[in-house]
């Protein structure tokens, strides 16, 4: 099961549920805008249950400065506020290829990406049926799981 604070983040989370550490009944999923996939989560996301949470990581930041979230969308608020929030607000949910803490990417083998694959399309799958729909994007935050899953690479 899930650790006590990193989940998947397919629907929004309340404050009360997050320091929890338990699943949140008062949103329901919906199908998502963008479904941002990542490696695995870091340390630092397996202790706090924020996605990309390391203060030195610049995932929020290039979120906002992309475009993808509004400029002005909850500025004040913290990366945990976001993190639980975009899926509800944004239709932006938040999942890795594995779900096993670690913050070097390279410990983890083409074998065992490939194994996690299986897992992620389940998890996808469920959220679709729960959702009733399909997310319009998946983004991948890393070339190198792209690459490990999608060997040989796909075709243009």
């Amino acid at each position: 099961g899930a650790p006590q604070g990193w989940r998947e983040r397919y629907s929004g989370v309340c404050d009360p549920c997050f320091q929890a550490g338990v699943a949140c009944p008062h949103y329901r999923e919906v199908p998502l805008r963008v479904l941002i996939l990542g490696h695995n989560p870091s340390d630092k996301a397996w202790t706090t249950g924020v996605s990309y949470g390391n203060p030195s990581n610049r995932f929020w930041p290039l979120l906002r400065e992309s475009g993808i979230l509004p400029a002005d969308w909850r500025a004040g608020d913290t990366w945990v506020e976001l993190n639980n929030k975009a899926p509800a607000e944004q239709g932006i949910g938040f999942t890795d290829l594995g779900c096993v803490p670690g913050s070097d990417a390279a410990a983890f083998s083409r074998d065992r990406l490939r194994q996690w694959q299986k897992g992620f399309a389940a998890r996808a799958r469920a959220h679709v049926a729960r959702s009733g729909g399909e997310p319009v994007v998946v983004a991948m935050t890393g070339k190198r799981h792209w690459d490990m899953m999608f060997s040989p690479p796909l075709k243009n």
